[in-house]
């Protein structure tokens, strides 16, 4: 951006572009300005935290608490405080949010609920969040990565529907072009929590959708390994190790992704590759990632016929983790050493109640009211086998036109909308003016004990139809 030499030349120029940098998280564009001015401190030990110098930048930070930039200062030293894990950092936060208001204190707690994530405290991250998410309201990027902070500390805590609604609500602030940065991180949330809860062909398309609108490369790694995990949930095996190996091209070196490549290497019975790959990076990895890769050794073992050698080492690991029920599908033999199964892999439900206004669950977990064209099409599909010819679904439905083509136009943007609804783009396939739901999925019905309430809220010929065919008859 140019800007005039007169605003250039204005005394407090370096302050205001500095904090400008800050705000817009632009470390390069800070630094520019910053030069030796001292009563700039605040803001040089916000780009030493940034360029990962924590003790430098709580240094700088303390000397410039009662600088002009003290709102600066204090949420450097509270987040240093907690990087180089000193016993005081949750005091530390503590103490800065009573010098803080407004947007800064939005931040800070932000950042709180971070440090509380890392610490595995998710009860008090979640706190944090929800304290947060009115002070950044009118923030739509943080308000989107509020949302998704929210998701992920109650999926760690087991609260599915809670996880599930903070994960929508992020993806559907992201659309806004204030949050479009945040909406691939808000896909890729989404799709985590799809896997996990089994709903694998709705994990598959959010991550699609991740990879659509990254614009970073940790971003893209996470939308890559992610659908990745989904594809091998899958059974298809072949094809996510090749989602890995295309994910590689971003981050050669990315720890993760080599996990992830030694564990199918291992579970497709290339033992030596993934040991030989093993050893190239197994001193980098973090906690948990060390710990899948130490199934790499321990199957290698068990296949050579070490079995005690193998139970005992795996009976000794830390098996809390949400990455154990996949390690479990992918090893059973190893794991049945120790007596532990994973919990069967059952299709995704779809199962729709017409008792009065139709309701949609997949899973457990309920979508939002179902719009009265979109609830139509589904029963209508459900019902007759869970596939229609085109020509017979515009006869069966109520759908706006006057002409043959026009309706079938109707059904088509219906149809759409419906794969929307559900969540994923094979929810509905077309072939030969076929319309069919997806196989793979269990779809049930589950009609009223009442017939005059089945589908109360639509009126359709064949709704009308099923309900007059099944009423008692009138005795006189």
């Amino acid at each position: 951006m140019l800007v005039p030499l007169d605003v250039r030349c204005l005394p407090d120029w370096n302050a205001l572009a500095a904090r400008i940098g800050y705000r817009a998280g632009a470390v390069t564009a800070c630094l520019e300005v910053l030069g030796t001015n001292e009563a700039l401190a605040a803001f040089r030990a916000w780009v030493m935290l940034e360029q990962g110098n924590s003790a430098e930048a709580l240094r700088l930070a303390t000397s410039a608490l009662t600088s002009g930039h003290a709102d600066v200062a204090w949420r450097v030293v509270a987040s240093a405080n907690a990087t180089l894990h000193h016993s005081n950092w949750r005091g530390t936060f503590a103490e800065t949010l009573t010098h803080l208001t407004g947007r800064q204190r939005g931040l800070c707690l932000t950042e709180y609920g971070y440090y509380l994530t890392m610490d595995n405290d998710n009860a008090a991250a979640r706190s944090a969040y929800a304290e947060a998410l009115p002070i950044l309201n009118n923030d739509r990027y943080f308000l989107a990565l509020l949302h998704y902070n929210i998701a992920i500390a109650c999926h760690r805590l087991g609260q599915t529907s809670q996880a599930v609604h903070s994960a929508e609500t992020a993806v559907r602030v992201a659309r806004h072009p204030e949050a479009a940065p945040f909406a691939a991180r808000a896909w890729s949330g989404l799709g985590m929590i799809q896997h996990n809860r089994l709903e694998l062909q709705r994990a598959l398309h959010s991550y699609c959708q991740a990879k659509i609108y990254s614009t970073e490369t940790d971003d893209l790694v996470q939308a890559w390994r992610g659908h990745a995990a989904t594809l091998r949930s899958q059974g298809q095996l072949d094809d996510a190790l090749a989602q890995l190996f295309e994910a590689l091209h971003y981050d050669a070196r990315h720890v993760g992704i080599l996990t992830d490549i030694a564990l199918l290497k291992t579970q497709l019975g290339d033992h030596s590759g993934a040991l030989e790959l093993m050893n190239t990076f197994s001193s980098l990895v973090p906690a948990e990632e060390a710990q899948r890769l130490a199934l790499v050794r321990l199957e290698h073992q068990r296949v050579a016929g070490k079995l005690e050698t193998a139970r005992a080492a795996l009976a000794n690991m830390d098996l809390r983790g949400s990455w154990v029920n996949e390690e479990q599908r992918s090893f059973s033999a190893l794991f049945a050493l120790i007596g532990q199964r994973a919990p069967p892999l059952l299709p995704m439900r779809v199962s729709v109640v017409t008792d009065g206004a139709v309701r949609v669950c997949i899973g457990d977990q309920p979508l939002a009211s179902t719009p009265p064209r979109l609830a139509a099409l589904l029963v209508c599909l459900i019902h007759h086998d869970q596939r229609l010819p085109m020509r017979q679904l515009t006869d069966l439905l109520t759908l706006p036109g006057s002409t043959p083509r026009q309706r079938e136009q109707a059904l088509s943007r219906a149809v759409t909308q419906l794969r929307e609804y559900l969540g994923w783009d094979n929810a509905i396939t077309a072939q030969h003016n076929v319309y069919a739901l997806d196989r793979s999925v269990q779809w049930s019905l589950e009609y009223p004990s009442s017939p005059e309430r089945f589908c109360a809220e639509l009126s359709n010929p064949w709704i009308d139809d099923w309900r007059e065919a099944h009423l008692e008859p009138l005795v006189f």
